[in-house]
């Protein structure tokens, strides 16, 4: 037999032993990082966070002053309620009878939101350290301008901003914290109102129906506030029932992420 037919069979088989022999195994994919472990960037997200941190500090300060108050300390319903609304004689010094305040005019409302010089501005009253109350003042905007630095409006037009990540935000700013979103946005000067009526019922019973009544845990805790100013023996009992409402809304916000 010549050379060339002995190779002949052998190139054969080496050609159907490639063939029938395991292929190479794919190339694995490196793999991607979860959407939850990427990095937040979006800036809308960063400025609701950014309002959320500083509403648990306003409750953290509240809670000090309401504590500092039950247990009979003067002075201290002065620092929380300063911490509750932007303007406190709202609610302290409106007379207990007085009608609920009307809708401002679309004119009205133009000229509180619009934009106007330093002095037309409506100021916030905060305590020495500059931290944000959580309720606004009386006056009110059809374009939810920002009017008192207050960390109601400002966490909803933040909340609003970041689309569905800011929908727990805006949960939570209606239960617990303060009831009718849209009734603060209307007219929140009704809402102040309604607030100082219960607060300044005649008795403690009276006071504790009326308070019971009112949409949202801040509001309420306001009013046992103004009710411990107004009703000086009562401060140290009106501080420990604020508390009981600021207590829901401190296990609102820990949940809150």
């Amino acid at each position: 037999m010549t050379a060339h037919r002995l190779l002949a069979p052998l190139l054969a088989l080496a050609v159907l032993a490639g063939c029938t022999g395991e292929p190479d195994p794919a190339p694995t994919p490196s793999p991607s990082p979860s959407p939850a472990a990427l990095p937040t960037t979006d800036p809308d997200r960063e400025a609701l966070a950014a309002v959320v941190a500083e509403l648990r500090t306003t409750v953290t300060e509240l809670r000090a002053a309401l504590d500092r108050a039950a247990a009979g300390e003067d002075d201290a319903l002065d620092d929380a309620i300063v911490l509750l609304v932007a303007e406190p004689d709202r609610v302290t010094s409106v007379p207990v009878d007085a009608p609920p305040a009307a809708e401002p005019t679309e004119d009205e409302a133009d000229d509180a939101g619009g934009a106007g010089t330093d002095d037309e501005a409506p100021t916030a009253v905060s305590p020495a350290g500059g931290t944000a109350p959580i309720l606004p003042g009386p006056l009110t905007s059809r374009e939810e301008t920002v009017q008192y630095g207050d960390l109601l409006t400002r966490t909803l037009g933040a909340a609003r901003g970041a689309g569905s990540a800011g929908e727990p935000a805006l949960r939570f700013l209606a239960d617990p914290l303060a009831g009718d979103l849209g009734a603060w946005q209307r007219a929140p000067a009704d809402q102040l109102d309604a607030i100082a009526r219960a607060g300044t019922a005649p008795d403690l019973q009276t006071t504790e129906a009326a308070v019971l009544d009112l949409a949202g845990e801040a509001p309420r805790a306001l009013a046992w506030v103004v009710h411990g100013l107004t009703v000086p023996a009562d401060a140290e009992d009106a501080a420990g029932r604020a508390l009981a409402h600021l207590a829901i809304i401190e296990l609102a916000l820990d949940q809150l992420e």
